[in-house]
């Protein structure tokens, strides 16, 4: 919708057709958890907020409930699921991403669920109101928050961790702490070491889980919300080059002449860290839809990717990460999870250093000469100084920095004394001003 929103400012008579495999219009899918959990209806995942784009002031054709099974580059068509084939002059692939498939005996019972559309939320509102136990399995933001939402519905929660902390390339071991004990003071069962081994049933349907760590949890319910994978199946089997995801240039056009890429789907070389990475920010995929549409009617607009940055609430704490605060070595580091920047688990030659009162925690990341990434849990009186300081790739001072190192002061009054006076110095960028505003929004 962002693409044909900017295609639509510079061309009001081309056609625009979007074809979905969903027989629903354009819905905002970061608000299905809320729906799930009855803090919204229905009706407002499709109500615009005041800066999405308006559909019906597009004037597009919409194709519902058909599925783009080949794409002929060379002649400029694509083929549905019903056989009919279309041609285009310019064509975006937006497939996103999805859940990976639970991969152990027993994962195609019925009651074993993921929460990837708006028809996989209804299923999951209609069998949580008849359950009693629920196992979740994932280790990212969007699993934090199901999990959250699922014990709001009363249900008893087991939620099984591959490893002792959460999202481990990203937040560190108190960070992981602290929001692990406030998921357990909720009444979340937490099992750390532990995976799916088998899922168990009667009648087809799942009534137990048998763990990697040995233990055997009856339960109504099993939910997956852990790795995604982009939809790039269409574009390998049309000889696109593609890693994980689509790979696309500056402009976020393909290997393939008039194709382009944006959104959960797309790989995008970061000069910063000289490798392509992942987004599955609802934000990014915005700004990659507008920049995608500009170029395909006919500007010349790099994509200027922006600082990675997620505001929201975990386990009802206020929560912030901004830039590379990652440790950048694991092994793990290919796997993405939803909500997730595979910038946040990059860390180059850095220093983490923190400041921790209760649960407000601070920890920024300190590179040569800027800060690079932060994590705020809590207290968010440094988030919005601490977005301008780093996407505007402030310079440091050697003094403070060495400082800051040592922690022989005040790191939130000094970094508040350092960013008052550096913006009286500097004009912030427009851009970084909004980019935080509409984060803040999303």
């Amino acid at each position: 919708m962002a693409a044909a929103g900017a295609i639509r400012q510079q061309d009001e008579s081309g056609e625009i057709v979007v074809v979905g495999e969903e027989a629903h219009p354009f819905y905002q899918r970061r608000k299905l958890i809320s729906f799930l959990v009855g803090e919204i209806p229905e009706a407002h995942l499709f109500s615009a907020a005041e800066n999405e784009v308006q559909p019906r002031q597009l004037h597009l054709r919409r194709i519902s409930h058909r599925r783009v099974t080949s794409l002929a580059w060379r002649e400029h068509e694509i083929e549905l699921s019903t056989g009919e084939r279309l041609s285009y002059d310019r064509l975006l692939l937006a497939t996103g991403a999805q859940s990976a498939r639970i991969d152990v005996p027993g994962a195609r019972l019925s009651r074993v669920l993921k929460l990837d559309n708006l028809n996989d939320a209804r299923t999951l509102i209609r069998a949580a109101k008849k359950a009693h136990v629920v196992v979740l399995e994932g280790g990212g933001i969007s699993a934090l928050q199901l999990a959250e939402g699922l014990r709001s519905l009363h249900l008893q929660v087991h939620y099984l961790l591959s490893e002792d902390r959460l999202l481990k390339n990203v937040l560190d071991r108190a960070e992981s702490q602290i929001i692990l004990q406030r998921l357990a003071a909720m009444g979340i069962c937490i099992h750390p070491y532990s995976r799916l081994a088998e899922i168990t049933g009667r009648g087809g349907h799942a009534t137990g889980v048998l763990t990697t760590a040995g233990e055997t949890i009856a339960c109504d319910l099993v939910v997956s919300a852990g790795r995604v994978l982009p939809r790039a199946e269409l574009a390998r089997s049309a000889g696109l080059f593609t890693n994980r995801g689509i790979l696309v240039d500056e402009n976020l056009q393909t290997s393939a002449e008039d194709v382009f890429a944006a959104g959960d789907v797309t790989e995008i070389y970061d000069p910063a860290f000289g490798k392509s990475l992942l987004d599955t920010l609802w934000w990014a995929a915005r700004a990659q839809g507008t920049t995608a549409g500009q170029n395909m009617a006919g500007q010349n607009t790099p994509y200027q990717k922006p600082l990675s940055f997620s505001h929201t609430v975990l386990a009802g704490l206020q929560a912030t990460i901004i830039g590379a605060t990652g440790r950048g070595t694991d092994a793990n580091l290919r796997g993405i999870t939803w909500g997730e920047s595979e910038t946040w688990r990059q860390l180059s030659n850095a220093f983490p250093v923190r400041d921790d009162q209760g649960d407000n925690h601070l920890r920024v990341t300190v590179g040569q000469k800027t800060l690079i990434g932060a994590v705020l849990l809590g207290d968010q009186s440094l988030a919005q100084p601490l977005y301008s300081l780093i996407s505007e790739q402030a310079f440091l001072p050697t003094a403070l920095r060495d400082r800051l190192i040592r922690g022989d002061i005040s790191r939130v009054r000094s970094l508040l004394e350092f960013w008052s006076s550096w913006k009286q110095q500097h004009t912030v960028h427009p851009a970084t001003t909004r980019m935080w505003v509409g984060s803040m929004i999303q």
